[in-house]
Formats: C-alpha cells, sequence, structure tokens
C-alpha cells in the first residue's frame, strides 16, 4: 500500500508497523498518525522528542479541530467529511504509536475531549434485499455476500481467509476460522448451508478453469481471464476491492 511506503522509512514506525497484523488496521493507523503529524507540521520521528505534557495538548488541540470540522448529524459523511462518531476511532492509531514507544499519557482525561455520539439511521441488510443482492451477482461475489451475511466477519477478515479456514460439518453447516493466523484475535463463527454449497461451487469453478488448489489457497481470488497465465497466480482481495464491488451491488440493485 503506497501510505504504509510513506511512513515506513521512519526508523520510529518500523518496529510500530510490524505488529500491526490486519491490513486494514494497519492502513487505518498509519492514516491517523499521518493526519495528525500534517495538523502539527511534523513527523512520526519528531514526535518521540516531545515530552508527555506536550503531546497531551498536541492531541487534545487536534481533538477540538476535529470537532471544529466535523458533521454533527446522523448519516454516513460525504468524501472530505468527517463524523463526530469517528474522532475517537482517529485518535487510536495515534495511541497506538505512542504506546509501542512505552509513552504514557492520560488517555482517561483526554477522552474527555471527544464529542457525544450522535444516533445514526444505520441497519442491517434485510433477508430481501440479501437476496435482491445475490441476484444481481456473479458466483465469486454470491460467495462474499453470503460469507459477510452468514458469518458476520469484518470485511477486512475476508482476504485473510484461505481454503483451510473452513471446516464442514455433518449437517451441511460450516465453521470458519476467523484471523487463523492470530493466536490473540482469532475466533470461530457459522455460516449456513447456502453459503457452503455456494462456495463449493465457485471452488469446482476455479479447478475447472486450472488453477490448482490446496488448503493454503486463497479462499476468494481476484478476477482473471479464463485463459490468462494469472489463473495460478492468486491475489487476495484488498478491502478496498472488496468494499468497491460491494458498492456495484448495491447500485444495481438499487438499494
Amino acid at each position: 500500500m503506497a501510505i504504509i511506503g510513506i511512513i515506513s522509512d521512519y526508523p520510529s514506525c518500523q518496529q510500530w508497523l510490524d505488529g500491526l497484523r490486519s491490513p486494514s488496521t494497519k492502513k487505518a493507523y498509519v492514516l491517523h498518525l499521518l493526519q495528525f503529524c500534517k495538523f502539527h507540521k511534523t513527523d512520526p520521528d519528531q514526535l518521540l522528542k516531545v515530552n508527555s505534557n506536550d503531546l497531551k495538548e498536541m492531541i487534545v488541540k487536534y481533538i477540538l479541530n476535529l470537532k471544529k470540522t466535523a458533521k454533527n448529524s446522523a448519516g454516513k459523511p460525504k468524501r472530505g467529511q468527517t463524523s463526530v462518531n469517528s474522532i475517537k476511532t482517529y485518535v487510536k492509531g495515534i495511541k497506538s504509536f505512542f504506546d509501542e514507544h512505552e509513552i504514557s499519557l492520560p488517555w482517561k482525561k483526554i477522552s474527555r475531549y471527544y464529542p457525544e455520539d450522535v444516533t445514526n439511521e444505520y441497519r442491517s441488510y434485510t433477508r430481501d434485499e440479501i437476496s435482491k443482492l445475490l441476484s444481481f451477482a456473479d458466483l465469486r461475489d454470491r460467495c462474499i455476500v453470503l460469507l459477510m451475511a452468514s458469518s458476520g466477519i469484518r470485511v477486512g477478515a475476508i482476504p485473510l481467509l484461505t481454503l483451510k479456514s473452513l471446516k464442514k460439518l455433518e449437517d451441511g453447516l460450516g465453521v470458519l476460522r476467523v484471523y487463523g493466523r492470530s493466536k490473540k484475535s482469532s475466533y470461530d463463527t457459522l455460516v449456513t448451508q447456502e453459503c457452503i454449497s455456494t462456495i463449493d461451487e465457485y471452488l469446482a469453478q476455479r479447478r475447472e478453469r486450472g488453477e490448482t488448489l490446496n488448503d493454503d489457497s486463497v479462499l476468494i481470488r481476484d478476477k482473471y481471464s479464463i485463459f490468462s497465465k494469472r489463473v495460478n497466480r492468486p491475489m487476495s482481495l484488498t478491502t478496498g476491492a472488496l468494499n468497491h464491488q460491494t458498492r456495484l451491488l448495491v447500485r444495481k440493485a438499487a438499494l
């Protein structure tokens, strides 16, 4: 990711980046830290030379500025806007960076400056809406929709799934091991019979097209031309690509 490359040259960030295992978390936290540095016209290495009291004031000043410019109403903000509900999230990457360097800051006091959350109108998709999405999706994208709808996993977990992440049960259900490589974050969740059968169909299609699959093959791969040399060079989907594809489906389904 280009944004990771921007910050990886700073000595203060190299070990910190290595400790962020989830690609989506890493991208978000790097963005949080970069925005903070840009606001104060500094860089990560220079932040470590600032004393704790001044760092606290810098963070509070940053939060107050975000509050001043944030959208203070319900609903999804447009590009370039900030939601007041997201401000405490934008500070997570900053906190993670200072925690990595064992810089103790009064985070409880700092949290007093967070704005009060406003209610939003977000909700889950209904069964009928999911059915409509599936009707516009191709085989691979049906797998994506059914994985998220039946298991409840985050979008950012999908690129890390491999064939061995999914185990079938005798009754047709499946057990999905999420973040399987992480001792701390790994957990199991169930997926439906419909999801299992759709994934079986998807994997069979990949084999028919000449792809050699094993336990470590990515569960959901990138799209490719049938006779392309990339048949046996699968790539995991990025979170951005998954979000983009979902938006396309939502538009097609007029939801």
